[in-house]
């Protein structure tokens, strides 16, 4: 096993290796924010997907945006933001 890098979406060290699919296939998971890596065959190509994996290019820019913005985002565009990011996450990090 190799040592696990933050996640990506809130930072967070209490990440672990679990099984995505029962029996078959691993995925790193984030206990604090519930972001799921890539899914892979074993547990050492899962944790490497999860240490090798990039951020997107349009979450890098909405995150920079958000950071920089001098404006408020209100709660119902944050909700649309978080769920849009999610389900790109969810469905295997663009592959």
């Amino acid at each position: 096993m190799s040592e696990l890098k933050p996640c990506r979406f809130c930072s967070s060290v209490d990440v672990g290796t679990g099984r995505r699919v029962p029996g078959i296939e691993f995925a790193v998971h984030c206990f604090s924010c519930g972001a799921v890596g890539p899914t892979d065959l074993t547990i050492e190509d899962a944790e490497g997907a999860w240490n090798r994996r990039a951020m997107p290019p349009c979450v890098r820019e909405l995150l920079l945006w958000y950071g920089s913005a001098d404006d408020y985002i209100n709660s119902r565009q944050a909700d649309k933001l978080f769920r849009a990011i999610r389900e790109y996450y969810e469905e295997g990090f663009g592959k």
